[in-house]
């Protein structure tokens, strides 16, 4: 018996041991928990990227001047000039316009602006419209001539390629 009770004291020693060192892991690891959660919540809410302040200033202009919407036009099938061979480009466009009213003129004259649309890009040949380069000089020359068709030349912001194809 006596050679029992010294085996049993080296256990429970063992235990208390197994039982501390769980207790500071747990500790620990709330400790760990309680400071993430503490510099999330009182210090990187502070923190704001240029990118975010340049965003939300862009918004709070869009909302004092007035909702910047996207008008998307029909597709077009056009003919490039082209002497070589018979091309053609099938062209998606969306108009970015600011403010409701304007974006009611511009659903009004919509068929001048894809007249317009259709005779600037079909005196266009492949050569032009290929490169990269091109793509951006026919969307510039597309928002200066739709601009100047409407009487909201400001509040057209923008034009972009939904779908440029070649064949």
């Amino acid at each position: 018996m006596a050679a029992e009770e010294p085996l049993e004291e080296e256990l429970e020693e063992g235990g208390g041991k197994k039982k501390l060192m769980i207790i500071i892991g747990v500790v620990l690891l709330l400790l760990g928990v309680g400071g993430f959660f503490a510099y999330k919540t009182f210090f990187a809410a502070d923190e704001m990227t240029e990118q975010e302040e340049k965003q939300a200033e862009e918004e709070a202009q869009a909302k004092a001047v007035g909702l910047v919407t996207m008008f998307p036009m029909e597709p077009m099938v056009v003919n490039l000039a082209d002497n070589r061979r018979d091309r053609y480009l099938k062209i998606t466009l969306e108009f970015e316009i600011r403010g409701e009213d304007n974006l009611e003129e511009f659903k009004e004259k919509s068929a001048k602006a894809k007249h317009s649309i259709i005779t600037l890009v079909s005196s266009k040949t492949y050569d032009d419209v290929f490169t990269v380069k091109g793509k951006y000089r026919l969307r510039e020359e597309l928002l200066a001539r739709i601009r100047s068709l409407m009487e909201i030349q400001d509040s057209i912001l923008n034009v972009y390629f939904t779908e440029f194809v070649i064949q």
